[in-house]
């Protein structure tokens, strides 16, 4: 299994991962980047709401279409285009530090969509393993924020939020080389319940 290493706990390996996801077709790689950046959505809501910023909708848009490009092979490359460079244009910038760790996860999410969608205009491995890397980012940054005044959490594999969300991958990765997909959207959205959750709570 791609990012699975043997004993437990799970680790993140984005070698592994990349060898899986080339095997894999390229619906089958959009399926798992727009799975990545699902996870994520909660959590953009939630930071856009607390700074008053009305951007969720063209996020959500773009992550939406990138879905239904998966039930179709006949979407708009120019639509998609269009999409990503909005999308590019909506990542958080840094002045907000006020709002850390949630503007650092909202700039993991808005960037998982951009390359869950460049993973299917570029039929390319690497952008869906980028969007797997934003939220393996996300989580670190979560795990992160629980640790003491100056320190820094190094076995980061082994805490539960980055567990969560790599099992999430490894079920999404099974089901998709199984040929059975049909379980991952709803999953995708209950793992960025829980992962909101780490965050707020």
């Amino acid at each position: 299994m791609a990012i699975v290493g043997e004993p437990m706990p799970l680790k993140y390996d984005e070698k592994k991962l990349m060898k899986v996801l080339t095997e894999l077709s390229v619906n089958s790689r959009l399926i798992f980047a727009c799975a990545c950046a699902e996870r994520l959505m909660l959590t953009l809501d939630w930071y856009w709401n607390k700074v008053g910023a009305n951007h969720f909708g063209v996020v959500r848009s773009a992550l939406d279409s990138g879905w239904a490009s998966t039930q179709s092979q006949e979407s708009s490359t120019e639509k998609l285009d269009s999409l990503v460079e909005q999308v590019k244009t909506l990542v958080p910038n840094d002045d907000d530090e006020a709002l850390f760790p949630g503007l650092a996860v909202a700039q993991n999410a808005v960037a998982s969509v951009a390359y869950a969608l460049g993973t299917w205009l570029q039929d390319d491995s690497q952008q869906a393993v980028w969007a797997a890397r934003q939220l393996y980012d996300a989580a670190d940054v979560i795990v992160q924020q629980g640790a003491a005044v100056q320190t820094y959490i190094e076995r980061v594999d082994e805490e539960e939020p980055v567990q969560m969300l790599l099992r999430g991958m490894c079920s999404d990765l099974r089901d998709l080389q199984s040929g059975d997909e049909s379980q991952i959207p709803d999953r995708a959205k209950a793992d960025g319940r829980a992962f909101l959750a780490y965050l707020t709570e």
